[in-house]
């Protein structure tokens, strides 16, 4: 049995400063398109989730307290690119340099076309060209700007290291390599959710980072999820501690060989 087993991507925290909170959570409603349909502001942690306009969401995250989990390297990114799909990626760039907010040229890669931009705090997000199959998903919001997520891209110094590991410990199954062998798409969910791996040399000198832009996966059932958080510490794998509170959102975390934070959590069975 793979020691982690996860069923789907779900999209993920930004963690924000606790003085800064309100002003991240204004930052991304406004300029990636997205509603905020819950907050909770408590004396030590305060979240609010931000929907997209045609699927999925994303939750920015303050804790007024220490946890190896919530840990953030601000002002440092790391080698896991949190995705956002933009059907007009040019004009998106756009109106992201209109607005003076940071951003890098458009780059192709073997996935598609993407950029880079920085919210106000650093945490640096990628834009990128619809993947296929999503059509239908483009026409329920087809004005928006980011509509709904895309999958996470992690960079890789070597490729066929990162693709024996995916498959070894998280089951994957590789579906795709690129022509010229740099790129990789491996299904590691039961739910057929791929990561993307893309070769990138400078990933070995990075390190382990903890980004405070961070993609999540799921295990549905609670009891998988404290089952595979022991399976993980029994085979020897760096896991942190679990975070949350067992009733409610329970989360936890381990790094890839390459320093990529794979982060998971649960929150009830379904």
């Amino acid at each position: 049995m793979s020691a982690l087993r996860l069923d789907d991507f779900d999209g993920g925290f930004i963690i924000a400063p606790w003085d800064r909170f309100k002003e991240l959570v204004n930052w991304y409603s406004t300029h990636l398109d997205l509603k905020v349909t819950y907050e909770e502001d408590h004396p030590v942690e305060k979240m609010a989730t931000l929907t997209f306009p045609a699927l999925g969401a994303i939750h920015v995250k303050s804790v007024e307290y220490d946890h190896p989990h919530f840990a953030a390297d601000w002002g440092r990114n790391g080698s896991a690119r949190f995705c956002f799909t933009a059907p007009d990626l040019d004009a998106t760039l756009e109106y992201m340099k209109e607005r003076q907010i940071e951003t890098a040229d458009i780059a192709a890669t073997a996935f598609g076309r993407r950029f880079d931009f920085y919210d106000p705090v650093g945490n640096r997000l990628t834009a990128v060209e619809p993947g296929e199959g999503t059509e239908e998903l483009l026409a329920k919001a087809p004005d928006a700007r980011f509509p709904f997520q895309s999958l996470p891209r992690f960079a890789v110094s070597r490729l066929d290291e990162a693709v024996d590991w995916y498959e070894r410990n998280l089951g994957g199954k590789t579906e795709r390599i690129s022509e010229d062998g740099k790129s990789a798409v491996v299904d590691i969910c039961s739910e057929g959710c791929p990561v993307l791996l893309e070769t990138d040399a400078s990933a070995a000198d990075r390190g382990r980072i903890n980004a405070a832009a961070r993609p999540y996966w799921v295990i549905r059932k609670k009891s998988d999820f404290f089952q595979t958080h022991e399976r993980l510490k029994e085979q020897g794998f760096e896991v942190s501690d679990i975070a949350g509170k067992p009733q409610f959102l329970v989360m936890f975390h381990l790094h890839d060989p390459f320093g990529n934070q794979i982060n998971v959590w649960s929150y009830e069975d379904c």
